[in-house]
């Protein structure tokens, strides 16, 4: 039985072949290349910036780039194409061992009273030799977040909801009122008599006017008002008490 599950795990392996895509968001590398920084901010006074891609192989590999709008709806991420901004260049050459600087631009004169986001993906372009290749082939793909920061006043503000679960645990909810994105890292969790119930990594990003929730899980039935929270993000650490609703 064993055996007819491996076979037949090759087989599928076998016709997938070169479509395998390997797909490495918010990633220093992937594979052979390597960026820097790992975010792509323009600041309130800028309209461009760049970053630097190294290709760290041993071949040489062409790359093409592809621009999307980022929004979030009701916690899921939205991509859709724009013109908001230009990459230059859209596609390269990469030699072994080499470093080429990518430059973003915004185009329009879009309203930056809030922060705009966006994702850059850079994508491998296949070549034939790969493509008659035997077996898995992958492309390597990353994706990176830009965002371009308000030209107002900086505007931090956030509302938590927790709500218990019935049979222990809770779901946390951040509701983000800022005028720029939060990338929740990591959090711990304490009961009202500081016990800590619960440590969790994140690894989200709840962009400006934007919710999101977390079900957190207890071996027990929370007691008490409130719980005390403790985060760690991209831009601060925030201690607060949360309300137990």
């Amino acid at each position: 039985m064993h055996n007819q599950s491996v076979n037949f795990l090759a087989c599928i392996l076998a016709i997938i072949g070169f479509m395998v895509i390997v797909i490495a968001p918010f990633t220093a590398s992937a594979g052979t290349f390597s960026v820097t920084p790992l975010r792509v901010t323009i600041k309130s006074n800028e309209a461009s910036t760049s970053f630097v891609l190294s290709n760290q192989g041993n071949e040489s590999t062409l790359v093409q780039t592809e621009l999307l709008a980022w929004s979030q709806l009701e916690g899921d991420d939205v991509l859709v194409p724009t013109n908001d901004l230009v990459v230059s260049p859209p596609i390269f050459q990469l030699a072994p061992g080499a470093a080429h600087t990518i430059r973003v631009g915004l185009l329009n004169g879009a309203d930056r009273s809030s922060e705009l986001s966006y994702r850059l993906f850079l994508q491998e372009v296949p070549t034939q030799k790969k493509n008659n290749e035997q077996g898995i082939s992958t492309v390597l793909r990353l994706g990176l977040p830009v965002f371009i920061m308000p030209t107002t006043h900086l505007k931090t503000m956030f509302k938590w909801h927790a709500i218990r679960a019935p049979s222990g645990g809770m779901t946390l909810v951040l509701k983000n009122l800022s005028n720029t994105h939060i990338q929740a890292i990591n959090c711990k969790i304490h009961d009202e008599n500081g016990i800590l119930i619960s440590e969790q990594k994140l690894a989200t990003y709840i962009l400006s006017g934007q919710s999101h929730s977390w079900q957190i899980k207890s071996s027990s039935i929370l007691h008490g008002d409130h719980i005390t929270l403790n985060m760690h993000t991209d831009n601060e650490d925030i201690e607060t008490l949360v309300t137990l609703e």
